[in-house]
């Protein structure tokens, strides 16, 4: 268990970290009309990809249960050696929305474990067969982190 602890924690600064540099990329701003940037970065183990897009990416693991509320604003994908990393931005969602996909986390096999964050809302992390599934909620809107590790 404490491994799994360790694994989740190491995943969601991960997460954290690729949130962070990708909003200072861009700003954090985006529109609808624009087109999906795309940058490649050179680093010790080769290439990295980042894209962005609109639209719930195929690629992500069909375990991965789709995250349905709100509206998606925002997807940013990269791709190393060690693992294919979505996170997704959500706008105009509930706290009853994040309660309704541990639910679902739940029915697809997951084991989620949700932390509060004080003023910033509830956080969900759950981990299976190499998959980590991430959400981070605050007042109305929500980020969902899927990380696939490459095995």
């Amino acid at each position: 268990m404490k491994n799994f602890t360790n694994q989740i924690l190491s995943n969601l600064c991960l997460f954290s970290l690729i949130l962070l540099t990708l909003n200072a990329c861009n700003g954090g701003n985006s529109t609808n009309n624009e087109k999906p940037a795309e940058m490649v970065n050179q680093d010790g183990n080769g290439e990295t990809n980042v894209a962005s897009g609109k639209e719930w990416p195929a690629e992500i693991p069909s375990a991965a249960p789709r995250f349905d509320f709100g509206m998606l604003e925002d997807i940013k994908a990269s791709n190393t050696a060690e693992n294919l990393t979505w996170v997704l931005k959500f706008s105009g969602t509930t706290e009853n929305d994040i309660k309704a996909y541990e639910v679902m986390l739940k029915q697809a096999g997951f084991d989620p474990e949700t932390m509060s964050l004080g003023d910033k809302g509830p956080m969900i992390v759950s981990g299976k067969d190499g998959l980590t599934i991430t959400v981070n909620y605050t007042a109305t809107s929500a980020t969902v982190g899927v990380n696939q590790a490459k095995n």
